[in-house]
């Protein structure tokens, strides 16, 4: 199946090459106008911005940039905008970290530069949210290439969560927790994820002991995702709040981005949607001060799912100011 990416270029890239004939027509209009690839750029035009302010008294690079962003313009969908990236102060490695990061896009998210270095310490931040950095030297072959292999992507492995969690829902009667998430292991470990589980790592919910971590998916040797398990009957508050807190922060030393809470209800089949309105309404209920660290929240947003006997919602925010994106997934047991 061939992969669409989304190219977030660097303006040191950018203003060192984009004058140069061959680096123009032969890899960037290529790549990314004559594809089914996308160019990543901020709503508020910042990038762009300073694209033409670093090539400045460069004519060839003006008109080469105003050429590109005429016919990237007259494509629907070519050009993939990011919202809120006004906040950073200059446009250095980490505005095009975030903004890679925060792209609303299911392809594969590359951040095109000439300075390697300068991301040398967020490699592990990017990978875990599906980002990787190339050079111009790869640019073209990276269009070109036909991707067998599974690529962990978030929003992709939410939609195989989902998959994998209507398939062990199929065939939960008379088992435990533990064969649950077996299943659900088995599940992703055929789809192609690199899934470990009961991993020891992080600190329990009183700090005074290693705590289990159900489910860990790895890229490449790397930590990008935890999936937590929890049955529930009826809404219990603190047991709900102890798992997100386990998730997003006391179990979750690395700080990934991403992390999913499953809901296992074993309650009375006639209440499930009841059962997830009031959860819903918990989890919107919760206040940054409930939790153990410094935490802000921001939007919840639904997912909409095909099956009636699963509903699912995303919570995003900010833990001691690293960003992160939680997925509440509630799956009917009965």
């Amino acid at each position: 199946m061939f992969s669409n990416n989304a190219y977030c270029f660097c303006p040191d890239i950018i203003v060192e090459r984009i004058s140069n004939i061959e680096f123009f027509y032969h890899l960037i209009i290529p790549s990314t106008v004559n594809s089914n690839h996308h160019v990543l750029l901020d709503l508020e035009e910042e990038l762009w911005l300073e694209y033409l302010k670093r090539s400045n008294g460069n004519p060839e690079a003006f008109t080469n940039l105003k050429t590109w962003k005429q016919v990237l313009a007259s494509q629907n969908g070519k050009i993939l905008l990011v919202e809120n990236m006004a906040t950073h102060k200059e446009i250095a490695s980490d505005f095009m970290a975030d903004l890679a990061i925060k792209a609303a896009a299911t392809c594969r998210k590359y951040i095109v530069t000439s300075e390697n270095n300068s991301y040398s310490s967020m490699v592990s931040k990017l990978r875990s949210n599906g980002v990787d950095i190339l050079s111009e030297f790869n640019l073209l072959e990276s269009a070109n290439t036909q991707v067998t292999d599974i690529e962990y992507k978030p929003i992709t492995f939410y939609d195989d969560l989902i998959l994998a969690l209507s398939k062990v829902a199929g065939n939960r009667v008379n088992k435990l927790e533990n064969e649950h998430n077996d299943n659900l292991r088995d599940l992703l470990e055929m789809r192609g994820y690199d899934v470990y589980d009961q991993r020891r790592m992080g600190t329990s919910a009183t700090s005074l002991n290693v705590g289990n971590l159900d489910l860990i998916i790895k890229n490449r040797g790397d930590w990008v995702t935890i999936i937590e398990p929890l049955r529930l009957k009826s809404i219990d508050s603190s047991n709900i709040l102890a798992h997100y807190n386990k998730l997003i922060d006391n179990y979750n030393p690395l700080r990934l981005h991403n992390t999913h809470l499953v809901i296992y209800y074993i309650g009375a089949a006639s209440e499930f949607n009841d059962f997830y309105q009031k959860y819903l309404t918990k989890v919107k209920s919760l206040r940054p001060s409930d939790f153990n660290s410094k935490v802000q929240l921001d939007s919840l947003i639904t997912k909409n799912i095909p099956y009636g006997g699963i509903k699912s919602f995303i919570q995003q925010g900010e833990i001691n100011g690293s960003p992160f994106s939680c997925s509440h997934t509630c799956i009917s047991f009965t």
